[in-house]
């Protein structure tokens, strides 16, 4: 009985033991992988620290540069991303713009831009309806003014041009159109007599051709009639210009087509009453 006993509590005191020992190692087992723990915390602190350094330092241009240009990752569509990114400058549409110099309407017809096809076309047709008329009228004026000066000054019918009826206009008489021309060939070469005979010369008319307007009132009523076909060429001339105007402005304007490089401007300004208008161009 106390030998079975005393054989029980040596084995109890075995286990009891050897348990200890387990738990003991169980705890330094635990301590060392929570060391560990703790170490890779602390790695994973230290790689997140230098990363925010890294954020915070800009990367040199010449680093970027290298990235652009590498080829390496040409295949694989990164490369045209990143230059797709870069500001480019806004190109003009050459094409449109010459078509406007040549005819504006065509141009916008071509981008579906009817509105300023349209304006372009009756702008276009009327100023050269404009040109014709005014060219005609002043023909028809012109014509008038010679009819009046053979009626009432005894001009010559054999003379049209220019230097003969504008004689007429700034002369009552031949006699003094004469002594002017040659007044002004002495002012113009005072010690040149072959000189003052050239330019006498170039603007002499002959005395078969003279006129005598006699009474005034012919002679300024001639100057009034050549005045208005003088006024019809201006007119025409004018017209011409709203033409060649047009042309430039629909060239601008083209230039953008089919992006929108031309924004409009518009506002009132209370404080001064006035109402402004304009428009930017980015090339």
């Amino acid at each position: 009985m106390w030998y079975t006993l005393c054989v029980f509590l040596v084995f109890a005191s075995v286990d009891v033991a050897g348990e200890n020992t387990f738990q003991d190692t169980l705890q330094v087992d635990t301590l060392a992988v929570g060391s560990n723990v703790v170490d890779t915390t602390a790695q994973e602190d230290s790689i997140g620290i230098d990363t925010l350094k890294v954020k915070e330092e800009q990367l040199p241009v010449d680093t970027v540069e290298e990235i652009v240009s590498d080829t390496s990752f040409a295949d694989t569509g990164l490369q045209e991303t990143v230059e797709d990114t870069a500001m480019r400058p806004l190109q003009p549409n050459w094409k449109a713009m010459g078509i406007s110099l040549v005819l504006p309407s065509l141009s916008a017809f071509m981008y579906d831009r009817k509105i300023e096809g349209y304006v372009y076309g009756a702008v276009e047709t009327c100023a050269w309806l404009a040109v014709g008329f005014c060219k005609w009228r002043e023909g028809r004026v012109s014509e008038d003014a010679r009819l009046y000066a053979i009626e009432y000054a005894g001009a010559s019918s054999e003379r049209k041009d220019a230097l003969y009826l504008n004689a007429m206009e700034w002369f009552p008489t031949w006699e003094e159109y004469d002594a002017w021309l040659r007044a002004k060939a002495r002012s113009l070469y005072p010690e040149d007599l072959s000189a003052q005979q050239a330019y006498i010369d170039s603007y002499y008319i002959d005395p078969e051709y003279a006129w005598d307007w006699g009474d005034t009132t012919y002679f300024y009523e001639y100057r009034d009639i050549r005045y208005t076909a003088r006024g019809y060429a201006t007119a025409a001339t004018y017209a011409v210009g709203v033409a060649i105007v047009q042309r430039i402005v629909s060239a601008l304007l083209s230039a953008g087509y089919p992006k929108d490089n031309v924004e409009f401007e518009s506002f009132y300004d209370p404080a001064e009453e006035k109402f402004y208008l304009g428009w930017n161009y980015r090339f």
